[in-house]
């Protein structure tokens, strides 16, 4: 007969074999309470397994404490996955976040940055910081929710457009510290981008030993100049935007020097690096 403890939505029998086995897949889903010593602990915990007869199960750490239950010292059941330890600087933005739609900015009695970040155990200097790291947005500009029908699936988008283009919309979209909303155009900008640079290196009558004319050069070495200076700072928009227009200039030559295209290649490889490792080869 299966038995289902009230405390805990696995069965005891699973439980029981996952403790046992030290099966790390079931670690923080649930705790094992040994009664005889007043702890709780993980399924990995390396102590010597109790007696199931000792022992009840828990799916969350809380209703283990609220048993009367100790964490145990050698497993540290509170630093299991998505405990808030385990979370780490996640778990604070997410408090912030849920404070802030409670209403703690807001209303008559609305508080201060500075208290917000107080009520958190931070400063406020490390509030801002945590708040600047922009969200991707459904595309009604609202924050993703499964309520709201408005989250977009990155499988589905890889399967569809690959993975290359899906990573160059992500960085294309806007500055990191700013919270953007999900375009399926700007998405498919990014695919005919793509798809230009393949036709570029692709169309070999083009590709020559001829050096290259003295503006394209210039070109060439600003675009360098900027990309790199642009990933060192994370601006991964405003690079792209720069080898959009070097790649525009490129597909207006009647010729187009070899040693040039390499460079570029090694420019492109962070931003699309499936389709730049399989570029290289044919080069090569």
């Amino acid at each position: 007969m299966v038995q289902i403890n009230s405390d805990c939505n696995i069965t005891a029998q699973i439980c029981q074999q996952a403790r046992l086995s030290r099966d790390a897949r079931f670690d923080g889903q649930f705790f094992t309470g040994v009664l005889t010593t007043g702890i709780y602990c993980r399924s990995i915990c390396p102590a010597p397994a109790p007696y199931e007869k000792n022992v009840r199960y828990f799916d969350s750490a809380i209703k283990a404490a609220n048993a009367g239950l100790r964490p145990c010292l050698r497993c540290r059941p509170d630093s299991a996955p998505s405990s808030f330890a385990w979370l780490g600087t996640q778990t604070t933005l997410m408090r912030a976040i849920k404070l802030i739609e409670q209403g703690f900015l807001s209303g008559d009695n609305a508080g201060t940055v500075e208290s917000l970040a107080q009520k958190l155990g931070i400063s406020s200097r490390y509030l801002h910081k945590l708040f600047n790291q922009g969200m991707i947005q459904g595309k009604d500009g609202q924050k993703m929710s499964k309520s709201r029908g408005n989250v977009i699936n990155p499988d589905d988008v890889i399967e569809e457009y690959g993975a290359d283009s899906m990573r160059l919309y992500e960085m294309f979209m806007g500055p990191l510290d700013k919270s953007k909303p999900w375009s399926i155009k700007g998405l498919q900008g990014c695919v005919r981008f793509a798809e230009k640079i393949w036709r570029i290196y692709n169309d070999i009558a083009k590709h020559s030993d001829q050096a290259d004319a003295k503006e394209t050069t210039q070109l060439l070495h600003q675009t360098i100049a900027k990309v790199t200076k642009d990933l060192e700072n994370m601006r991964f928009n405003t690079a792209i935007s720069q080898m959009m227009i070097l790649s525009n200039h490129l597909q207006g030559l009647d010729i187009i020097n070899i040693e040039t295209l390499k460079r570029f290649l090694l420019l492109l490889n962070p931003f699309i690096p499936h389709m730049a490792e399989e570029l290289n080869a044919q080069m090569n």
